[in-house]
């Protein structure tokens, strides 16, 4: 298993691939996890626990593994599953869904480095789940 949340999990991963595989084709963020809760009442320590496996998990991987996709000659691609609700303008209850924020500021993430590798052959996607 990978512990998404830590950096030094996805070097090891990496470095591990890296001795199997030439290149690398895919990579799929689709670690997460749900939790709801008001501003201000919301534990901190549950605020961290979330966005480092929803938000930090994705920056992660990317960081870690975005220029051995760049340099797949026959291109590649990144997917990052995230919740609807990071979309959607209401949430299924009155509580601010934190894990929808997470997933929001994810797949803003994942615009932003879909722009600064256009026109090369990696290609971002995102995707709902």
């Amino acid at each position: 298993p990978l512990d998404v949340a830590r950096l030094d999990a996805w070097e090891a991963l990496r470095d591990r691939l890296r001795a199997d595989w030439s290149r690398l084709d895919l990579l799929v963020n689709n670690a997460a996890v749900g939790a709801y809760g008001d501003v201000g009442s919301f534990p901190l320590d549950d605020w961290h626990w979330l966005l480092d496996i929803n938000l930090y998990g994705p920056i992660y991987g990317c960081h870690t593994l975005v220029d051995w996709l760049k340099s797949n000659p026959r291109g590649a691609h990144i997917i990052n599953a995230a919740s609807f609700a990071a979309i959607a303008r209401r949430t299924p209850s009155s509580d601010v869904r934190a894990s929808a924020m997470a997933s929001a500021m994810a797949s803003l993430f994942v615009r932003q480095i879909s722009r600064q590798i256009s026109g090369r052959p990696a290609a971002m996607r995102v995707m709902s789940r």
